[in-house]
């Protein structure tokens, strides 16, 4: 069983986590994404492995929030994007993952804050 399982991570078809860079890198565009969203693209898209456990994507989103790279935001009621965590570390608990908390990439958040009030 243990060679089946090495033989699988060498080819990249499961892991035990997920680097920023390459969750950063794997984004198909400049769009928010639900925390579960996230995490279920591991289990649903072809290009992307499979997490041995689907909770450490928490400490990917985590590391990307502390590294600025990330954003973690909710909406208003009227669905505009409310920054919850920038710019400051963000411990591995803290992340939730649901249909109501977003990530979404720096630059996003850079294009959103100077094109439209989001906060």
């Amino acid at each position: 069983m243990e060679l089946i399982l090495r033989e699988l991570e060498r080819n990249d078809e499961i892991t035990s986590g997920v680097s920023v860079a390459k969750l950063v890198k794997s984004w198909p565009s400049l769009i928010e994404r639900a925390t579960k969203a996230v995490r279920d693209a591991f289990y649903s898209s072809p290009q992307q492995p499979r997490l041995l456990n689907p909770d450490s994507i928490k400490r990917t989103i985590a590391d990307g929030v502390t590294q600025e790279l990330l954003r973690c935001a909710s909406k208003d009621t009227n669905g505009r994007l409310k920054l919850v965590k920038f710019k400051e570390s963000l411990p591995e608990a803290d992340v939730e993952i649901s249909d109501d908390v977003f990530v979404l990439k720096a630059e996003y958040y850079h294009y959103l804050s100077s094109n439209c009030p989001v906060m």
